[in-house]
């Protein structure tokens, strides 16, 4: 389940309720799996389901869905490719919970180099100026998140990119986490 200070930061941010409506536009993605009423909630973020992210939507006054999607790119059909994207979709959909509860850090390094050099040839001077620019930047999170069930799991139409979903269902109340225990009085 979700740790209490991570919940009562969700529940206090939750979205307004969204109306979950089907659209009858071409299919972005194939071999959509998904236990309900995340299939609902996917399908009607369709932005989530190609790029990832996490998402909050809430079904009632009382029910909340916390969703992370993440991807991975496909290079064969083999169970074992099969087996390696899962994880490493399991744990950049955990990353993403963990940077919404945790927020991230950025780190940012610019490194600019100028060189010139003459060149003479035949009595004919000609310069070369070579500019080099290297910009890094990094997020970081650090902390740990409890482990979500996969609830949906799918394919990018062109079946490059395998994409998967975890997410939990929680009281929406800020004051009460899944398991009933109050958090503050």
């Amino acid at each position: 389940m979700i740790d209490k200070p991570f919940l009562y930061l969700l529940c206090i941010m939750v979205l307004p309720a969204v109306e979950i409506a089907y659209t009858a536009e071409a299919p972005r993605h194939t071999e959509f799996n998904a236990t309900k009423p995340f299939d609902a909630c996917l399908l009607a973020a369709p932005l989530l389901m190609e790029i990832g992210g996490t998402k909050l939507v809430r079904l009632d006054e009382e029910r909340t869905v916390i969703l992370s999607v993440a991807s991975a790119l496909v290079e064969d059909d083999s169970a074992s490719d099969r087996m390696r994207m899962v994880k490493i979709c399991r744990a950049k959909a955990a990353a993403n919970l963990l940077k919404e509860q945790q927020g991230i850090q950025i780190y940012s390094f610019t490194e600019l180099e100028d060189h010139t050099r003459i060149l003479i040839e035949n009595g004919k001077e000609t310069a070369v100026s070579i500019t080099k620019l290297l910009d890094i930047t990094r997020e970081e999170a650090r902390g740990s998140v409890n482990n979500l069930p996969v609830v949906a799991t799918w394919y990018s139409a062109d079946r490059r990119l395998f994409h998967l979903a975890i997410g939990d269902i929680v009281r929406t109340s800020p004051f009460v986490n899944p398991s009933g225990k109050e958090i503050m009085k």
